[in-house]
C-alpha cells in the first residue's frame, strides 16, 4: 500500500542550539514547559505512549518527543505567520511570507 505523497516543507531547526535563518534556538527544559502549561485553566499532563502531552480536555495543545528534545504545539492557523514573524529573524520571516 503506497502512501499519500508528502508536503514539501522548509527546512527547520530540529534541536535546541540548531541555527535558522541565522536564529540561534533558544533551549527549553522540560520544566519550564510544564510550569507554562500547567498554569492554564483547567490543563493536565498525560503520557501517552512515552510521550508526554498537555492537554486541555481531549484537545493536545503541547507534546513533547519522546527523547524530550523537539515540541510540536498548537496555535491557531490563522495567527501562526503572526507568531513566527515575532519570534525569528526577520530574513526567515519573509521567507515564510513568500511561501505561504
Amino acid at each position: 500500500m503506497r502512501s499519500a505523497p508528502r508536503a514539501v516543507q522548509e527546512p527547520r531547526a530540529r534541536h535546541a542550539g540548531d541555527t535558522l535563518g541565522g536564529y540561534r534556538c533558544p533551549v527549553v527544559t522540560v520544566e519550564q514547559i510544564r510550569a507554562v502549561a500547567l498554569s492554564l485553566p483547567r490543563a493536565y499532563e498525560a503520557i501517552v505512549r512515552d510521550r508526554i502531552k498537555f492537554r486541555v480536555g481531549q484537545i493536545v495543545f503541547v507534546a513533547l518527543s519522546r527523547d524530550e528534545t523537539t515540541v510540536g504545539f498548537g496555535f491557531p492557523k490563522i495567527e501562526r505567520l503572526a507568531l513566527i514573524e515575532s519570534a525569528l529573524a526577520p530574513q526567515v520571516a519573509a521567507t515564510l511570507r513568500a511561501v505561504a
